[in-house]
């Protein structure tokens, strides 16, 4: 069997291949000597020298834990409150609207709407934001043409009429497909705004 012994350099420690067999007592002497001369120990070298005397001696090394041990993931609060939305019908969705229709509103947004809504509950209905004191109904609007056709999911309807979901960013997502004039379309956020007012 080979035995080493260690030579320093500017605290640099290099193994050399010895010939002849060292005893423990030797390479803990050497170790010593190595690791008073490292600044008076303390140092990293100095510390892993100190160790290694140790194990020559029969010691049992004290092992510090890895410096990379993983942080422990944060646990969420069970505190933090959530809400939820119902879902609405495009029926109830209308219905919700007709309250807040009047002569003002009219001539805020001064447009006819249709709705072609997909999905659960969908449906054909009408806005008229153009005429008299405003009215809402299913299917087409029985006697002029829309100013602006409006395609969407009843989900997407939904987050649109609460506030949850602009209609420019619905268009812009390719959630609200129209047809017709798109400045005429964005003006359902006017309705929206009145609709949370209500609520307030």
């Amino acid at each position: 069997m080979l035995s080493y012994f260690f030579a320093v350099d500017r605290s640099e420690v290099t193994v050399i291949q010895e010939s002849t067999p060292m005893s423990a007592e030797k390479v803990g002497g050497i170790l010593g000597q190595l690791a008073g001369q490292m600044t008076g120990g303390g140092t990293p070298q100095a510390n892993w020298i100190q160790s290694l005397i140790g194990a020559s001696s029969g010691m049992q090394p004290v092992l510090l834990p890895p410096s990379n041990t993983p942080i422990p993931a944060a646990v969420p609060r069970r505190d933090t409150p959530t809400t939820t939305t119902l879902a609405v019908t495009p029926d109830e969705l209308m219905a919700m609207i007709t309250p807040i229709l009047n002569v003002e509103l009219v001539q805020n947004v001064d447009a006819i709407y249709v709705f072609h809504i997909t999905g659960e509950n969908g449906g054909t209905y009408y806005l008229d934001l153009k005429t008299g004191s405003g009215t809402v109904g299913r299917g087409n609007h029985p006697t002029c043409k829309p100013d602006v056709e409006l395609t969407m999911s009843s989900d997407d309807m939904q987050a649109i009429f609460y506030g949850q979901l602009r209609p420019f960013v619905a268009y812009m997502s390719g959630q609200l497909l129209l047809e017709g004039d798109r400045d005429v379309a964005m003006r359902l956020d006017r309705v929206v705004a009145r609709l949370q007012e209500a609520k307030c």
